[in-house]
């Protein structure tokens, strides 16, 4: 589960750098 919260965080971020 926390592992889970990490790789959702990663995405978000990635998310926002490309906006």
């Amino acid at each position: 589960m926390l592992k889970d919260l990490s790789v959702v965080k990663h995405l978000f971020q990635h998310v926002v750098q490309q906006c």
